[in-house]
């Protein structure tokens, strides 16, 4: 039985992705094409939508909240990737931050991770290897 719509929502027009706040990321937007890298960046930013764009001979990928109205778009520049977030959340900032903290807690696996829910809220967690 599907719980949610399957399908994200439309994007509509694309943010101007050479505004934004520009810094460099020690994370590569190829980590999430590991599915459990991209199942703890999805935990970060659930409503995230995920596409590549070729622009000026390169390859940047997007990231967008379309109902935060938040993006991140990555590109590397030589063997460094930039990141530009904008919108009122740093979206690839929370992924950042919770891939990290996953990966220094040992990479657990799935069957490490633990639902709470209770009437206010859900939360996953997972526990240290």
């Amino acid at each position: 039985m599907i719980a949610r719509p399957q399908l994200p929502p439309p994007i509509g027009l694309l943010p101007d992705i050479d505004e934004g706040q520009e810094r460099t990321t020690g994370l590569p937007p190829d980590a999430l094409d590991d599915w459990n890298t991209r199942f703890v960046a999805q935990l970060a930013a659930p409503r995230v939508q995920r596409l590549s764009l070729n622009r000026d001979g390169r390859t940047e990928h997007l990231l967008i909240d379309v109902d935060a109205c938040a993006w991140a778009a990555l590109a590397q520049d030589g063997d460094a990737w930039t990141v530009r977030q904008g919108g009122p959340g740093r979206l690839w900032d929370d992924i950042e931050e919770a891939v990290t903290q996953w990966r220094a807690d040992g990479a657990p696996g799935l069957n490490r991770f633990e639902v709470t829910v209770t009437p206010d809220e859900q939360t996953v967690t997972w526990s240290r290897v």
